[in-house]
């Protein structure tokens, strides 16, 4: 039997952030494949510290992951050990 384990909503959602760039929240659904966005980002804040700040663009809001000191890959394998 495998040891496969899905990758969770929060590590899609920091797949798409990871570049750093500014991410419209229909872009991040459509890659990440989730819709309780703000719950995903607020569990990021909260279990890595990650630096993520969203803001207003006309209709629709923007968020975007800041440059951090951790290494995101480690996180994601630290995640997936537990």
């Amino acid at each position: 039997m495998s040891a496969y384990k899905p990758e969770s909503q929060c590590d899609r959602v920091l797949r798409v952030l990871r570049d750093g760039r500014p991410h419209t929240i229909a872009e991040i659904h459509a890659r990440a494949g989730t819709m309780r966005l703000n719950s995903r980002v607020a569990e990021l804040r909260k279990r890595y510290g990650l630096e993520i700040v969203c803001w207003r663009d006309r209709q629709t809001y923007v968020y975007q992951l800041l440059p951090q000191e951790r290494l995101f890959d480690e996180l994601l394998a630290l995640e997936r050990a537990v």
